[in-house]
This record gives C-alpha cells, sequence and structure tokens, in this order.
C-alpha cells in the first residue's frame, strides 16, 4: 500500500467516524429530550395516543355524544391510561376529574403543529367542543421504547462507536482504494517507460472512468505516444545522418585510393575531396541549425519589431543570384510596408530554404513567384514554383528530414532544407503545408500570427 493510500484511508476513515458520532449523537440528545418531554407532560404524547384521538374524533363527529361517552367507556374499561373528552368550560364528558394542568397542556399541544397530534378537539351536535387527550397515568408515564417494553438496555455508546468503526473502516478503505487504483497504474506505467517499455500504456487499464485521474492516464498515454514518436524520429534521423555521412566519405576514400594509384590524377582528386568535403560541412551546418531550433537554445532567436516585407526583398534578392545561373526569375509580390515584431533568425532561415529549394528544383528559364500577405493578424507567404511537383501521397513527406521527393532530379542538397523551414515555422507558431499548382509546379504556404 502507497502513503497516498493511507492518506485517503485515514482521511475518510475520519470523516466518516465524525459524522456518524456526531449524526448518532444528536439522534440520542433529541431521543432523550423527547423522552424527557414525555415523561414530564401530563397528557400522552406518542403515535398511539394520536391515532386513539382519531378515533375518538371521528366517533364524535358521526355519532355523537352517546357514541362517543360509550367508546370513551369502553376504552376505560381496557387501557390504563384513560382517553378524556373536556369541554371549553372544563367539564369533563364523563364527570372524571382532570387536572388544571393537564387541561392547559391539552390547550397548548392543540396550537401546535406537526407530528405525532396528542390532542384534538371535536364539536358535538350541540354544538358543545370538547378537548380529546390522554391523561398520563402514574403508573406508565409515555409511550415508552419498544426496548423498555422489553426490559431491554439501549445501545450504549461505546457500541455505537464500534459499530461506526467498524462501517467506517470498510467504506474508507474501499473508497481509498477505488481512488488511488488509477494512481498505482500510473506508477507502474512510469517505471516501464523509464525502464525503455515505450509501449507502456494505461487508458485501458483506467476502464470506465470519467474522473480527473482517468483523463491524467490518457493523457499519460498521449505523452508516450509523442515521446516515442520523437524517439522514433530521433533514431530514423541518426539513421539517415550515418547514411547522408557515409556516402561522401566512401567517395573520399575512393578519390584518395585513386590518387595513391594514379599520382596525375592529384588536382582533379584534391577537386572531387573539397566538393565533397563542402557537402559534409553543409551538412553538419543544417544538422547544427536543426538542432537550435528544437532545443531553441539560440540566442539569436530573440523577439524583433522589424518591416517584414524588406526582410523578404533581401530574401529574394539573395536567392536570385543563385536563380541567374539556370536563367531563372524571381517575381515578389508584397505591401509597400509591414512591421511585425518576429523571430528574425527564424523567420529568415524558413523563407531562404523555401525558396532555395524552389530554385533547385526549377527547370532552367521558369519563373518562381513569392507573394507576401498581411491580413488582421496573420502573415501569408506563398512561394510557387515550375518544377516537377510532389505526388499527392507525398506531399506530408517531404518536410521529413533526408526526405526527396520521387519526381525529384537534384540530389545535391543536405536533405533538411524543408525540415528546417517547417521545425523554424512551428518555433514561432505557425503553419506550412505544400499543394502542388493547378498549372504545375510547387506552392508552399506560411502562416504565421503577428
Amino acid at each position: 500500500m502507497s502513503r497516498l493510500f493511507w492518506k485517503f484511508f485515514f482521511a475518510f476513515w475520519l470523516a466518516v467516524l465524525v459524522a456518524g458520532l456526531s449524526i448518532g449523537l444528536g439522534v440520542q440528545l433529541r431521543h432523550n429530550a423527547m423522552q424527557e418531554q414525555q415523561q414530564a407532560a401530563p397528557i400522552q404524547i406518542s403515535r398511539h395516543a394520536s391515532a386513539l384521538i382519531s378515533v375518538a374524533e371521528s366517533i364524535g363527529d358521526y355519532g355523537g355524544r352517546d357514541a362517543l361517552s360509550q367508546f370513551l367507556l369502553d376504552q376505560q374499561a381496557v387501557a390504563k391510561q384513560p382517553l378524556m373528552a373536556v369541554s371549553d368550560n372544563g367539564q369533563e364528558l364523563l364527570d372524571r376529574e382532570v387536572s388544571e394542568h393537564a387541561i392547559e397542556t391539552a390547550r397548548n399541544f392543540l396550537s401546535q403543529e406537526g407530528w405525532p397530534r396528542p390532542v384534538r378537539q371535536v364539536q358535538l351536535e350541540d354544538g358543545e367542543r370538547y378537548l380529546l387527550f390522554i391523561a398520563q397515568s402514574e403508573d406508565m408515564p409515555s409511550d415508552m421504547p419498544r426496548w423498555e417494553q422489553r426490559k431491554r438496555p439501549p445501545p450504549t455508546p461505546s457500541v455505537m462507536i464500534i459499530a461506526w468503526s467498524l462501517s467506517g473502516l470498510i467504506f474508507s478503505a474501499l473508497l481509498a482504494w477505488w481512488f488511488t487504483q488509477p494512481i498505482r497504474h500510473l506508477r507502474r506505467a512510469f517505471l516501464n517507460f523509464a525502464s525503455g517499455k515505450l509501449e507502456t500504456r494505461v487508458g485501458s487499464a483506467m476502464g470506465k472512468r470519467r474522473d480527473e485521474l482517468a483523463e491524467l492516464g490518457h493523457q499519460f498515454d498521449e505523452m508516450a505516444d509523442r515521446i516515442s514518436q520523437l524517439i522514433g524520429a530521433q533514431r530514423q534521423l541518426l539513421h539517415d545522418v550515418s547514411h547522408e555521412l557515409r556516402s561522401p566519405l566512401a567517395r573520399m576514400q575512393a578519390a584518395i585510393g585513386l590518387a595513391e594509384q594514379n599520382p596525375a590524377q592529384q588536382a582533379a582528386v584534391l577537386e572531387r575531396i573539397e566538393k565533397e568535403s563542402q557537402r559534409i560541412d553543409v551538412l553538419i551546418g543544417d544538422l547544427l541549425n536543426l538542432s537550435r531550433i528544437d532545443t531553441g537554445v539560440d540566442n539569436s532567436h530573440a523577439l524583433e519589431t522589424i518591416d517584414i516585407a524588406e526582410l523578404v526583398d533581401e530574401i529574394v534578392e539573395d536567392a536570385r543570384i543563385e536563380a541567374h545561373r539556370k536563367q531563372q526569375q524571381i517575381q515578389l509580390h508584397r505591401p509597400e510596408r509591414i512591421m511585425a515584431t518576429i523571430r528574425r533568425n527564424l523567420f529568415l532561415s524558413a523563407v531562404e530554404n523555401i525558396l532555395r529549394n524552389a530554385v533547385k528544383y526549377s527547370p532552367d528559364n521558369s519563373l518562381i513567384e513569392v507573394e507576401l500577405h498581411h491580413v488582421a493578424n496573420e502573415l501569408t507567404i506563398r512561394v510557387t514554383d515550375q518544377g516537377p511537383g510532389v505526388a499527392k501521397a507525398e506531399l506530408d513527406k517531404i518536410f521529413d528530414p533526408f526526405y526527396r521527393a520521387s519526381q525529384s532530379y537534384a540530389q545535391q542538397s543536405s536533405g533538411l532544407g524543408l525540415t528546417i523551414a517547417r521545425r523554424a515555422v512551428h518555433a514561432m507558431n505557425g503553419s506550412i503545408e505544400a499543394h502542388n499548382h493547378a498549372q504545375g509546379g510547387l506552392e508552399v504556404i506560411i502562416s504565421l500570427p503577428v
């Protein structure tokens, strides 16, 4: 049993015990007060007395004086507690003696509401009214409880305490077990997950619960799914990086071997080695950039208030230098001025990688369009090229690390450009999506809150 179980258990048990003892004490005090009232009253106050007086009232209403007198005589013959009928002037119907105190008490009870009703008033055919009540006899002072009639003592306080304690123990144990059961499942799940069992889930163990603990279990499953995906992505990234590094290294080793065999080709070999080393340098740079975006440790990602239209203009001008080699044109459509507070380097990295990707995969003598829109609190950047496009099934995959679409023919990039763009956009709480343009080519849309 966990410490939390015992905390729940003793808290519930004490609450039940205190509540039970309080209720029991209140009932006992009320019972004692009613018993003292019944013993002190000169008339009988009980359910039996109320029922008998109700019968007498009905007999007086329908049978008149003679029937009521006969009923009083019959009742007096069989009962130790006589049923009295006293008129307004204090005269008893059968001329029996009744104390003034009893009569006064009966008149007071007549004006009171509630149950039982120990006093009633009946009006006979001659218009005279009579109070009906049962005078208290000395040998039986009240409508005594059953255990007193059977000469059995009432339960003692110690018995009540023991009974409430046992019932409270059972109730508290069940309630504490019910509350701590999902916590035990979660504890085991955390231990299993921490030990490397990433397939651990607890949603099914919560059963049909619909409380906060069940929600916590489902949130654990969501967390476990996300962590499993991230770890899987990291493993895949490590595998892809190893593969991407192995290829240029293998080519460099082959070039070195060729240079050793044929010294006359050293110049061409050195050029190949330099080219492969540059490719490795680009790959490592992109990996570092991707890592900085994911971890957020780069202080250069601070917020800045800048003219976004001017920044996009600079990015396009830089891209035109590379596009000029392929006789490509880049057209920019933007407003005159858009002032906003953004993370400049993240924005620059996202737009630059998308635009470079469009230049790289578009054919010679093609057109690339960049559109910039600002509506309300949303900034939209749309980059459209005239390249081969991407198969519909691959549109969601082109943002994955080292993924190259089947239509692509350029293999000179690190394969991380669009991945860096997506991570940068997400770091700015934006969204990025790709579509095949109706006239051909790929269209990438960035939406950012500003």
